[in-house]
Protein backbone atom coordinates (compact mmCIF):
# COMPACT_ATOMS: atom_id res chain seq x y z
CA UNK A 1 0.00 0.00 0.00
CA UNK A 2 1.39 3.41 -0.88
CA UNK A 3 1.43 6.32 1.42
CA UNK A 4 -1.56 8.68 -0.20
CA UNK A 5 -1.76 12.36 -0.41
CA UNK A 6 -4.54 13.99 1.68
CA UNK A 7 -6.52 16.97 0.60
CA UNK A 8 -7.35 19.04 3.57
CA UNK A 9 -10.96 19.78 4.58
CA UNK A 10 -12.78 22.97 3.20
CA UNK A 11 -15.70 23.16 5.91
CA UNK A 12 -15.72 26.46 8.62
CA UNK A 13 -15.97 26.03 12.10
CA UNK A 14 -18.27 26.84 14.69
CA UNK A 15 -16.05 29.99 16.87
CA UNK A 16 -16.08 33.81 17.55
CA UNK A 17 -18.70 34.64 14.91
CA UNK A 18 -16.03 35.11 12.15
CA UNK A 19 -15.64 31.57 11.38
CA UNK A 20 -11.70 31.79 13.52
CA UNK A 21 -10.77 29.86 16.24
CA UNK A 22 -8.19 31.48 18.93
CA UNK A 23 -5.81 30.12 20.55
CA UNK A 24 -5.29 28.23 24.14
CA UNK A 25 -4.92 30.39 26.46
CA UNK A 26 -1.46 31.98 28.37
CA UNK A 27 1.96 31.06 28.33
CA UNK A 28 1.23 30.31 31.81
CA UNK A 29 -0.99 27.29 30.16
CA UNK A 30 1.74 25.79 28.61
CA UNK A 31 4.58 25.59 31.00
CA UNK A 32 7.66 23.63 31.21
CA UNK A 33 6.14 21.47 33.80
CA UNK A 34 3.73 20.47 31.24
CA UNK A 35 3.57 16.33 30.90
CA UNK A 36 5.47 15.42 28.07
CA UNK A 37 5.16 11.81 25.72
CA UNK A 38 7.53 9.06 26.26
CA UNK A 39 9.57 8.31 23.15
CA UNK A 40 9.05 4.65 22.22
CA UNK A 41 11.58 2.52 20.90
CA UNK A 42 10.44 1.89 16.59
CA UNK A 43 8.36 -0.95 16.44
CA UNK A 44 6.07 -2.03 14.08
CA UNK A 45 2.92 0.60 13.94
CA UNK A 46 0.72 -3.35 13.43
CA UNK A 47 1.67 -3.96 17.03
CA UNK A 48 0.59 -0.72 18.40
CA UNK A 49 -2.66 -0.97 16.74
CA UNK A 50 -3.45 -4.28 17.72
CA UNK A 51 -2.79 -3.07 21.48
CA UNK A 52 -5.27 0.28 20.47
CA UNK A 53 -7.76 -1.96 19.78
CA UNK A 54 -7.99 -3.67 22.92
CA UNK A 55 -8.92 -0.96 24.96
CA UNK A 56 -12.13 0.79 22.94
CA UNK A 57 -14.40 -0.76 26.74
CA UNK A 58 -17.35 2.05 27.19
CA UNK A 59 -18.53 3.06 30.00
CA UNK A 60 -21.29 5.25 31.58
CA UNK A 61 -20.21 8.60 32.94
CA UNK A 62 -22.42 11.54 34.33
CA UNK A 63 -22.23 13.05 31.09
CA UNK A 64 -23.17 10.77 28.84
CA UNK A 65 -21.44 7.38 27.36
CA UNK A 66 -17.36 7.14 26.98
CA UNK A 67 -15.49 5.57 24.72
CA UNK A 68 -11.99 5.48 23.66
CA UNK A 69 -11.47 5.77 20.30
CA UNK A 70 -9.72 2.67 19.92
CA UNK A 71 -8.93 2.93 16.21
CA UNK A 72 -6.72 1.46 13.93
CA UNK A 73 -5.41 4.81 12.19
CA UNK A 74 -4.77 4.81 7.96
CA UNK A 75 -1.85 6.89 7.09
CA UNK A 76 -3.97 9.47 5.55
CA UNK A 77 -6.55 10.04 8.56
CA UNK A 78 -3.58 10.91 11.00
CA UNK A 79 -0.85 13.47 9.61
CA UNK A 80 1.40 14.67 12.09
CA UNK A 81 3.29 18.06 10.41
CA UNK A 82 6.69 19.39 11.94
CA UNK A 83 9.59 21.04 11.34
CA UNK A 84 11.66 19.59 8.27
CA UNK A 85 13.98 21.84 7.58
CA UNK A 86 16.81 20.34 9.00
CA UNK A 87 17.87 17.79 6.76
CA UNK A 88 20.36 15.06 6.80
CA UNK A 89 19.78 12.89 3.50
CA UNK A 90 17.62 12.16 0.87
CA UNK A 91 16.80 9.05 -1.34
CA UNK A 92 14.46 8.44 -3.88
CA UNK A 93 12.14 5.87 -5.93
CA UNK A 94 10.57 5.69 -9.09
CA UNK A 95 8.37 8.54 -8.41
CA UNK A 96 8.74 9.53 -4.66
CA UNK A 97 11.47 11.83 -2.86
CA UNK A 98 12.03 11.25 0.37
CA UNK A 99 14.23 13.87 2.82
CA UNK A 100 14.80 12.92 6.25
CA UNK A 101 15.49 15.23 9.72
CA UNK A 102 15.53 15.09 13.06
CA UNK A 103 11.69 15.36 13.45
CA UNK A 104 10.70 13.09 10.42
CA UNK A 105 10.63 12.15 6.34
CA UNK A 106 8.70 14.23 4.03
CA UNK A 107 7.73 12.90 1.09
CA UNK A 108 7.28 14.33 -1.99
CA UNK A 109 5.51 12.60 -4.93
CA UNK A 110 7.99 14.60 -7.81
CA UNK A 111 5.46 12.45 -10.73
CA UNK A 112 2.20 13.95 -9.60
CA UNK A 113 3.89 16.97 -8.65
CA UNK A 114 2.34 17.04 -4.84
CA UNK A 115 3.30 16.28 -1.30
CA UNK A 116 2.44 13.03 0.30
CA UNK A 117 1.88 12.12 4.55
CA UNK A 118 4.74 12.46 6.16
CA UNK A 119 6.92 9.63 7.94
CA UNK A 120 6.91 10.90 11.27
CA UNK A 121 6.62 10.27 15.19
CA UNK A 122 2.88 8.84 15.46
CA UNK A 123 4.56 6.32 12.72
CA UNK A 124 7.08 5.27 15.09
CA UNK A 125 10.22 7.57 13.27
CA UNK A 126 12.88 7.20 16.26
CA UNK A 127 13.16 10.18 18.22
CA UNK A 128 16.32 11.78 19.33
CA UNK A 129 18.31 10.62 16.48
CA UNK A 130 19.54 12.90 13.87
CA UNK A 131 19.57 11.33 10.32
CA UNK A 132 22.48 10.84 8.07
CA UNK A 133 22.23 8.61 5.72
CA UNK A 134 19.43 7.61 3.57
CA UNK A 135 18.45 4.67 0.82
CA UNK A 136 15.75 3.79 -0.93
CA UNK A 137 15.62 -0.69 -1.30
CA UNK A 138 13.62 -1.62 -4.26
CA UNK A 139 13.97 -5.57 -2.93
CA UNK A 140 11.85 -4.40 0.17
CA UNK A 141 10.39 -0.99 -0.81
CA UNK A 142 11.57 -0.16 2.08
CA UNK A 143 14.21 2.68 3.55
CA UNK A 144 17.27 2.56 4.99
CA UNK A 145 17.78 5.07 7.75
CA UNK A 146 21.23 5.66 9.29
CA UNK A 147 22.36 8.58 11.82
CA UNK A 148 24.69 10.41 13.44
CA UNK A 149 25.09 8.10 16.90
CA UNK A 150 25.65 4.81 14.59
CA UNK A 151 22.19 3.32 14.71
CA UNK A 152 20.54 1.99 11.02
CA UNK A 153 16.79 1.61 11.10
CA UNK A 154 14.88 0.12 8.53
CA UNK A 155 11.07 1.21 7.33
CA UNK A 156 8.79 -0.72 5.39
CA UNK A 157 6.59 1.33 2.81
CA UNK A 158 4.33 -1.49 2.94
CA UNK A 159 2.28 -1.53 6.11
CA UNK A 160 4.33 1.18 7.71
CA UNK A 161 6.87 -1.06 10.19
CA UNK A 162 9.64 0.57 11.83
CA UNK A 163 13.16 -2.34 12.16
CA UNK A 164 16.00 -1.00 14.10
CA UNK A 165 19.54 -2.70 13.34
CA UNK A 166 21.14 -1.55 15.97
CA UNK A 167 24.54 0.24 15.97
CA UNK A 168 26.90 -0.79 13.05
CA UNK A 169 29.22 1.95 13.76
CA UNK A 170 30.88 4.20 16.63
CA UNK A 171 30.24 7.32 14.61
CA UNK A 172 28.00 8.38 12.12
CA UNK A 173 26.72 6.42 9.21
CA UNK A 174 28.02 8.88 6.26
CA UNK A 175 26.11 6.76 2.96
CA UNK A 176 23.94 4.06 2.53
CA UNK A 177 24.43 2.16 -0.91
CA UNK A 178 22.33 -0.78 -2.37
CA UNK A 179 23.92 -3.26 -4.69
CA UNK A 180 21.48 -3.73 -7.53
CA UNK A 181 22.40 -6.67 -8.48
CA UNK A 182 22.31 -8.84 -5.07
CA UNK A 183 21.03 -6.49 -3.00
CA UNK A 184 23.14 -6.13 -0.68
CA UNK A 185 23.72 -2.91 1.56
CA UNK A 186 26.80 -0.77 2.33
CA UNK A 187 27.19 1.13 4.80
CA UNK A 188 29.81 4.34 4.66
CA UNK A 189 31.41 5.19 7.82
CA UNK A 190 34.47 7.55 9.23
CA UNK A 191 36.27 3.95 9.63
CA UNK A 192 35.57 2.39 6.40
CA UNK A 193 32.94 0.61 4.38
CA UNK A 194 30.76 -2.01 6.07
CA UNK A 195 28.63 -4.83 3.55
CA UNK A 196 25.37 -6.33 5.01
CA UNK A 197 24.58 -9.26 3.16
CA UNK A 198 20.90 -9.86 1.33
CA UNK A 199 19.65 -11.60 4.93
CA UNK A 200 22.71 -11.39 7.37
CA UNK A 201 22.35 -10.04 10.73
CA UNK A 202 25.53 -8.29 11.45
CA UNK A 203 27.72 -6.38 8.57
CA UNK A 204 31.38 -6.82 7.61
CA UNK A 205 34.10 -4.55 6.84
CA UNK A 206 34.92 -4.06 2.96
CA UNK A 207 38.69 -4.13 2.16
CA UNK A 208 39.29 -0.79 0.44
CA UNK A 209 40.28 -2.38 -2.78
CA UNK A 210 37.03 -3.51 -2.98
CA UNK A 211 34.96 -0.45 -3.00
CA UNK A 212 33.70 0.50 -6.13
CA UNK A 213 35.18 4.38 -6.86
CA UNK A 214 31.60 5.84 -7.42
CA UNK A 215 31.06 4.51 -3.86
CA UNK A 216 34.28 5.58 -2.68
CA UNK A 217 33.44 9.62 -1.97
CA UNK A 218 31.01 10.27 1.23
CA UNK A 219 31.32 14.02 0.73
CA UNK A 220 27.90 14.65 -0.65
CA UNK A 221 29.75 18.09 -2.37
CA UNK A 222 32.38 15.29 -3.39
CA UNK A 223 29.95 13.45 -5.14
CA UNK A 224 28.00 16.36 -6.77
CA UNK A 225 30.90 17.79 -8.49
CA UNK A 226 31.87 14.42 -9.37
CA UNK A 227 27.65 13.95 -11.14
CA UNK A 228 27.63 17.83 -12.17
CA UNK A 229 30.33 19.69 -14.37
CA UNK A 230 28.63 22.77 -13.53
CA UNK A 231 28.49 22.31 -9.72
CA UNK A 232 31.42 24.47 -9.08
CA UNK A 233 30.04 27.78 -10.81
CA UNK A 234 26.45 27.65 -8.91
CA UNK A 235 28.16 26.70 -5.74
CA UNK A 236 28.67 29.58 -4.13
CA UNK A 237 24.81 30.11 -4.69
CA UNK A 238 23.27 26.92 -5.32
CA UNK A 239 21.72 26.72 -1.55
CA UNK A 240 21.45 30.89 -0.85
CA UNK A 241 17.93 31.42 0.05
CA UNK A 242 15.39 34.69 -0.92
CA UNK A 243 17.22 35.95 2.52
CA UNK A 244 20.70 35.09 1.56
CA UNK A 245 21.07 32.74 3.91
CA UNK A 246 23.44 29.80 2.70
CA UNK A 247 22.87 26.69 4.01
CA UNK A 248 25.41 23.19 3.91
CA UNK A 249 24.56 20.52 1.64
CA UNK A 250 24.19 17.40 3.62
CA UNK A 251 23.19 14.78 1.03
CA UNK A 252 22.54 14.51 -2.56
CA UNK A 253 20.85 11.86 -5.04
CA UNK A 254 20.09 12.36 -8.67
CA UNK A 255 16.81 13.17 -9.75
CA UNK A 256 13.97 12.00 -12.74
CA UNK A 257 15.74 13.20 -15.44
CA UNK A 258 19.53 13.63 -16.09
CA UNK A 259 21.57 16.72 -14.92
CA UNK A 260 18.67 16.73 -12.32
CA UNK A 261 19.68 16.40 -8.62
CA UNK A 262 17.80 16.43 -5.33
CA UNK A 263 19.81 18.10 -2.66
CA UNK A 264 19.45 18.14 0.86
CA UNK A 265 20.59 20.90 3.13
CA UNK A 266 21.22 21.69 6.90
CA UNK A 267 18.51 24.46 8.11
CA UNK A 268 16.94 25.43 5.13
CA UNK A 269 14.52 23.12 2.36
CA UNK A 270 15.13 20.95 0.01
CA UNK A 271 16.22 21.64 -3.29
CA UNK A 272 15.25 20.65 -6.82
CA UNK A 273 18.29 21.96 -8.93
CA UNK A 274 18.72 21.85 -12.44
CA UNK A 275 22.16 22.37 -13.36
CA UNK A 276 21.69 23.19 -17.14
CA UNK A 277 19.28 25.85 -16.35
CA UNK A 278 21.82 26.48 -13.40
CA UNK A 279 18.97 27.08 -10.92
CA UNK A 280 17.68 25.62 -7.25
CA UNK A 281 13.49 25.45 -6.97
CA UNK A 282 13.09 25.43 -2.70
CA UNK A 283 10.70 22.46 -2.08
CA UNK A 284 9.12 24.02 1.15
CA UNK A 285 6.98 21.76 3.78
CA UNK A 286 6.16 21.99 7.44
CA UNK A 287 6.29 24.01 10.19
CA UNK A 288 9.00 26.34 11.25
CA UNK A 289 8.92 25.13 14.65
CA UNK A 290 8.56 21.47 15.50
CA UNK A 291 5.55 22.33 18.17
CA UNK A 292 3.00 24.18 17.15
CA UNK A 293 1.38 26.87 19.73
CA UNK A 294 -1.90 28.44 18.16
CA UNK A 295 -3.97 27.59 15.07
CA UNK A 296 -6.85 29.65 12.92
CA UNK A 297 -8.89 28.51 9.66
CA UNK A 298 -8.67 31.80 7.18
CA UNK A 299 -10.54 30.84 4.24
CA UNK A 300 -8.70 28.25 2.31
CA UNK A 301 -5.78 28.85 4.23
CA UNK A 302 -4.43 27.74 7.94
CA UNK A 303 -2.11 29.64 9.76
CA UNK A 304 0.34 27.86 12.64
CA UNK A 305 1.71 30.22 14.97
CA UNK A 306 5.06 29.05 16.76
CA UNK A 307 5.61 28.09 19.95
CA UNK A 308 8.72 29.99 20.39
CA UNK A 309 11.79 27.29 19.93
CA UNK A 310 14.32 26.43 17.41
CA UNK A 311 16.52 28.56 15.10
CA UNK A 312 14.07 29.46 13.08
CA UNK A 313 11.03 31.23 14.69
CA UNK A 314 7.94 32.71 13.61
CA UNK A 315 4.30 31.70 11.59
CA UNK A 316 3.34 29.13 8.61
CA UNK A 317 0.46 29.37 6.63
CA UNK A 318 -0.61 26.83 3.99
CA UNK A 319 -3.41 25.66 1.84
CA UNK A 320 -5.61 23.42 3.35
CA UNK A 321 -4.50 20.57 0.81
CA UNK A 322 -1.34 21.02 2.38
CA UNK A 323 0.29 21.43 -0.61
CA UNK A 324 1.78 25.80 -0.45
CA UNK A 325 3.68 26.74 2.35
CA UNK A 326 4.33 30.30 3.16
CA UNK A 327 7.01 31.32 6.26
CA UNK A 328 7.06 34.56 8.13
CA UNK A 329 10.00 34.70 9.92
CA UNK A 330 10.98 36.41 13.73
CA UNK A 331 14.44 37.51 12.60
CA UNK A 332 13.65 38.91 9.47
CA UNK A 333 10.04 39.80 8.95
CA UNK A 334 9.45 40.86 12.17
CA UNK A 335 6.65 37.62 13.04
CA UNK A 336 6.70 36.29 16.84
CA UNK A 337 9.54 35.26 18.38
CA UNK A 338 8.01 33.64 20.94
CA UNK A 339 4.84 31.26 21.72
CA UNK A 340 2.13 32.50 19.94
CA UNK A 341 -1.34 32.12 22.09
CA UNK A 342 -4.23 32.80 19.63
CA UNK A 343 -4.36 33.73 15.51
CA UNK A 344 -7.31 35.84 14.61
CA UNK A 345 -7.54 36.70 10.99
CA UNK A 346 -9.54 40.11 10.08
CA UNK A 347 -10.78 41.16 6.66
CA UNK A 348 -7.54 43.65 6.55
CA UNK A 349 -5.35 41.81 9.07
CA UNK A 350 -4.03 38.47 10.92
CA UNK A 351 -3.31 39.11 15.01
CA UNK A 352 -1.27 36.91 16.60
CA UNK A 353 -0.75 37.19 20.24
CA UNK A 354 2.26 35.97 21.77
CA UNK A 355 4.39 36.06 25.06
CA UNK A 356 6.78 38.77 23.18
CA UNK A 357 3.79 41.13 21.80
CA UNK A 358 0.41 41.58 20.01
CA UNK A 359 1.41 41.48 16.19
CA UNK A 360 -0.35 42.43 13.20
CA UNK A 361 -0.10 41.00 9.36
CA UNK A 362 -0.91 43.81 7.12
CA UNK A 363 -2.98 41.32 4.07
CA UNK A 364 -2.16 43.89 1.24
CA UNK A 365 1.49 44.71 2.01
CA UNK A 366 2.33 41.75 4.29
CA UNK A 367 4.26 43.96 6.38
CA UNK A 368 4.07 43.46 10.46
CA UNK A 369 3.46 46.18 13.41
CA UNK A 370 4.71 44.85 16.86
CA UNK A 371 3.18 45.99 19.70
CA UNK A 372 3.77 45.85 23.64
CA UNK A 373 3.95 48.44 26.36
CA UNK A 374 5.82 51.19 24.78
CA UNK A 375 3.04 50.81 22.03
CA UNK A 376 0.10 50.84 25.33
CA UNK A 377 -0.43 47.54 25.29
CA UNK A 378 -0.68 46.96 29.34
CA UNK A 379 1.49 44.53 29.18
CA UNK A 380 4.25 42.67 26.99
CA UNK A 381 2.59 39.25 27.16
CA UNK A 382 -0.93 39.05 24.96
CA UNK A 383 -2.82 35.84 25.72
CA UNK A 384 -6.19 36.20 23.83
CA UNK A 385 -8.03 37.66 21.12
CA UNK A 386 -11.51 38.57 20.14
CA UNK A 387 -13.17 40.66 17.07
CA UNK A 388 -14.37 44.16 17.55
CA UNK A 389 -15.81 47.56 16.22
CA UNK A 390 -13.54 48.47 13.83
CA UNK A 391 -10.43 46.33 15.78
CA UNK A 392 -9.92 43.42 18.15
CA UNK A 393 -10.30 43.09 21.96
CA UNK A 394 -6.76 41.73 23.25
CA UNK A 395 -6.52 40.04 26.60
CA UNK A 396 -2.68 40.34 28.27
CA UNK A 397 -1.33 39.04 31.40
CA UNK A 398 -1.97 42.84 32.76
CA UNK A 399 -5.83 42.93 31.81
CA UNK A 400 -7.96 44.15 28.38
CA UNK A 401 -7.39 46.53 25.86
CA UNK A 402 -9.06 47.22 22.30
CA UNK A 403 -6.79 48.25 19.41
CA UNK A 404 -8.08 49.32 16.55
CA UNK A 405 -7.96 47.78 12.48
CA UNK A 406 -4.50 50.21 12.07
CA UNK A 407 -2.98 49.23 15.23
CA UNK A 408 -3.50 52.15 17.53
CA UNK A 409 -3.80 50.75 21.02
CA UNK A 410 -6.66 52.39 23.44
CA UNK A 411 -4.28 54.34 26.18
CA UNK A 412 -6.34 53.08 29.11
CA UNK A 413 -6.96 49.27 29.97
CA UNK A 414 -10.10 47.65 31.05
CA UNK A 415 -10.02 44.99 34.15
CA UNK A 416 -6.07 45.88 34.69
CA UNK A 417 -4.02 43.55 36.99
CA UNK A 418 -5.76 40.82 35.99
CA UNK A 419 -4.08 37.71 33.19
CA UNK A 420 -6.68 37.47 30.83
CA UNK A 421 -7.15 34.19 28.79
CA UNK A 422 -9.27 33.74 26.48
CA UNK A 423 -11.95 36.55 24.76
CA UNK A 424 -15.28 35.70 22.83
CA UNK A 425 -16.73 37.76 20.94
CA UNK A 426 -21.02 36.84 20.64
CA UNK A 427 -23.00 39.92 18.83
CA UNK A 428 -22.67 42.85 21.13
CA UNK A 429 -21.05 40.76 24.58
CA UNK A 430 -17.61 40.21 25.21
CA UNK A 431 -16.79 37.15 26.91
CA UNK A 432 -13.73 37.25 29.27
CA UNK A 433 -11.95 34.53 30.69
CA UNK A 434 -9.88 35.45 33.17
CA UNK A 435 -7.64 34.50 36.86
CA UNK A 436 -10.38 35.23 38.45
CA UNK A 437 -13.44 34.18 37.06
CA UNK A 438 -15.75 34.29 33.88
CA UNK A 439 -16.46 38.06 33.39
CA UNK A 440 -18.85 39.53 30.72
CA UNK A 441 -18.92 43.20 29.27
CA UNK A 442 -22.76 43.36 27.84
CA UNK A 443 -22.06 46.46 25.47
CA UNK A 444 -18.35 45.99 23.99
CA UNK A 445 -19.05 47.74 21.14
CA UNK A 446 -19.50 50.91 23.54
CA UNK A 447 -17.42 50.10 26.28
CA UNK A 448 -14.15 50.70 25.67
CA UNK A 449 -12.98 52.83 27.98
CA UNK A 450 -12.72 51.85 31.75
CA UNK A 451 -15.18 53.73 34.23
CA UNK A 452 -14.42 55.07 37.54
CA UNK A 453 -14.02 51.51 39.08
CA UNK A 454 -11.57 50.17 36.08
CA UNK A 455 -13.57 47.96 34.89
CA UNK A 456 -15.75 49.70 32.09
CA UNK A 457 -18.95 47.87 32.69
CA UNK A 458 -17.27 44.17 33.32
CA UNK A 459 -19.81 42.20 35.94
CA UNK A 460 -19.39 38.47 36.93
CA UNK A 461 -21.73 35.37 35.23
CA UNK A 462 -24.41 35.11 37.03
CA UNK A 463 -27.15 32.88 35.62
CA UNK A 464 -30.52 34.04 35.87
CA UNK A 465 -31.77 33.84 39.96
CA UNK A 466 -28.36 33.01 41.07
CA UNK A 467 -24.67 33.95 42.37
CA UNK A 468 -22.01 33.08 40.74
CA UNK A 469 -21.14 29.42 40.23
CA UNK A 470 -18.28 29.13 43.16
CA UNK A 471 -16.22 26.74 40.74
CA UNK A 472 -15.74 29.89 38.13
CA UNK A 473 -14.22 32.32 40.57
CA UNK A 474 -10.54 30.85 40.05
CA UNK A 475 -8.97 30.27 37.08
CA UNK A 476 -11.41 30.04 33.71
CA UNK A 477 -9.03 29.30 30.64
CA UNK A 478 -11.56 29.07 27.72
CA UNK A 479 -15.51 29.55 27.29
CA UNK A 480 -17.25 28.38 23.99
CA UNK A 481 -21.19 29.21 23.03
CA UNK A 482 -22.68 26.10 21.70
CA UNK A 483 -26.15 26.25 20.48
CA UNK A 484 -28.41 27.69 23.71
CA UNK A 485 -25.81 26.99 26.22
CA UNK A 486 -22.50 28.57 27.36
CA UNK A 487 -19.94 26.12 28.08
CA UNK A 488 -17.08 27.15 30.16
CA UNK A 489 -13.27 25.40 31.27
CA UNK A 490 -11.61 25.46 34.43
CA UNK A 491 -7.98 23.46 34.73
CA UNK A 492 -10.19 20.89 36.20
CA UNK A 493 -13.43 20.60 35.22
CA UNK A 494 -16.22 21.90 32.53
CA UNK A 495 -18.97 23.83 33.26
CA UNK A 496 -22.28 24.36 31.14
CA UNK A 497 -24.77 27.21 31.69
CA UNK A 498 -28.46 28.30 30.17
CA UNK A 499 -31.32 29.75 30.92
CA UNK A 500 -32.01 26.47 33.65
CA UNK A 501 -28.65 27.78 35.31
CA UNK A 502 -25.58 25.97 36.07
CA UNK A 503 -24.63 22.47 35.82
CA UNK A 504 -21.58 21.28 36.71
CA UNK A 505 -18.63 20.77 37.97
CA UNK A 506 -18.16 18.25 35.20
CA UNK A 507 -15.63 16.46 35.73
CA UNK A 508 -16.41 12.57 34.44
CA UNK A 509 -15.85 13.39 30.52
CA UNK A 510 -12.57 14.57 31.03
CA UNK A 511 -10.78 13.11 34.16
CA UNK A 512 -8.00 11.36 31.40
CA UNK A 513 -7.18 14.42 30.13
CA UNK A 514 -5.45 15.76 33.57
CA UNK A 515 -5.00 19.75 33.18
CA UNK A 516 -7.42 21.17 30.83
CA UNK A 517 -6.29 23.49 28.24
CA UNK A 518 -8.87 24.55 25.62
CA UNK A 519 -12.12 24.26 24.42
CA UNK A 520 -13.80 24.15 20.85
CA UNK A 521 -17.10 23.53 19.07
CA UNK A 522 -18.34 22.52 15.29
CA UNK A 523 -20.99 20.61 14.16
CA UNK A 524 -22.26 19.48 16.93
CA UNK A 525 -19.61 18.34 18.46
CA UNK A 526 -17.57 19.50 21.81
CA UNK A 527 -13.91 19.40 21.68
CA UNK A 528 -12.00 19.86 24.99
CA UNK A 529 -8.16 19.48 24.93
CA UNK A 530 -5.68 18.85 28.14
CA UNK A 531 -2.29 17.80 29.26
CA UNK A 532 -3.69 13.73 28.12
CA UNK A 533 -4.85 14.64 25.29
CA UNK A 534 -8.54 15.92 23.77
CA UNK A 535 -11.70 14.32 23.86
CA UNK A 536 -15.22 14.94 21.72
CA UNK A 537 -18.37 15.22 23.06
CA UNK A 538 -21.49 14.57 20.56
CA UNK A 539 -24.36 16.68 21.83
CA UNK A 540 -26.89 14.75 20.27
CA UNK A 541 -25.65 10.96 20.77
CA UNK A 542 -24.10 12.17 24.37
CA UNK A 543 -21.07 10.41 23.94
CA UNK A 544 -18.18 11.44 24.74
CA UNK A 545 -14.80 9.73 22.60
CA UNK A 546 -11.31 10.16 24.00
CA UNK A 547 -8.16 10.61 21.80
CA UNK A 548 -5.45 9.81 24.25
CA UNK A 549 -1.52 10.20 23.85
CA UNK A 550 0.42 7.49 23.03
CA UNK A 551 -2.64 5.81 21.37
CA UNK A 552 -4.04 8.38 19.58
CA UNK A 553 -1.89 11.82 19.69
CA UNK A 554 2.49 11.18 19.95
CA UNK A 555 2.70 13.83 22.18
CA UNK A 556 0.89 16.15 24.53
CA UNK A 557 -0.14 18.53 26.20
CA UNK A 558 -2.46 19.76 23.37
CA UNK A 559 -2.73 23.43 23.79
CA UNK A 560 -5.12 23.92 20.88
CA UNK A 561 -7.89 22.29 18.88
CA UNK A 562 -9.00 23.40 15.27
CA UNK A 563 -11.70 21.52 13.89
CA UNK A 564 -12.65 21.84 10.29
CA UNK A 565 -15.32 19.80 8.56
CA UNK A 566 -14.23 15.56 9.09
CA UNK A 567 -10.98 16.70 10.70
CA UNK A 568 -9.75 18.01 13.69
CA UNK A 569 -6.18 20.29 14.30
CA UNK A 570 -4.23 19.43 17.08
CA UNK A 571 -1.63 22.00 18.50
CA UNK A 572 1.39 19.90 19.97
CA UNK A 573 4.83 20.09 21.15
CA UNK A 574 5.38 17.74 18.44
CA UNK A 575 3.60 19.46 15.69
CA UNK A 576 0.23 19.89 14.53
CA UNK A 577 -1.67 16.69 14.11
CA UNK A 578 -4.62 16.33 11.89
CA UNK A 579 -7.24 13.55 12.87
CA UNK A 580 -9.70 11.97 10.41
CA UNK A 581 -12.31 11.65 13.15
CA UNK A 582 -15.40 11.19 10.99
CA UNK A 583 -15.12 8.51 8.66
Amino acid sequence: MQRSSNQGPTTDRVNQGNGTQNACGAAGHRDDDARRAGRPRPASRLALRALAAGVGAVVLTAGGAQAQSGRLWRPEERILVSSFHELGAVTADLRRVFAASPHGIEVYDFAAGKWEAPITLEDGFPMGERPSALLYDRFLDALWMGTEVGNVYVYRLVGGQWDALGPVAGGPVLRIVGDPRSGDVFLGTPGGWLRLQRGALFPEPVPPGAVPEEMGDLSPEGRLRRMDPFFEAIRGTLTMDERLRRWPITDVEPADRPARYWVATNGGNLLYYDSRLMSAEPMAYGLLTRGAGAMALDGRRVWFGGDGRGARRGVTVADVGLQQWKYFEAQYDGAPAGFVADVLPTTSAVWFAATDGLFRLDRERETWQRLAEREGLPAREAFALAPGPGGVWVGTRNGLTFVTDDGAVEREALFPARPIYRLLSSRDTLWIASEFGLWLLPDASAARLPDAGGRGGIRPVRAPGSETQPGLRGRVVDVRPVGDALFVLTEDALYRWDAAGWTGPLREGVEMLGRLRALAAADGQLWVAGDGGVVRFDLDTRVWTSYLRPMDIPETPVVDVLPVGDDVWLATPAGALRLRWRH
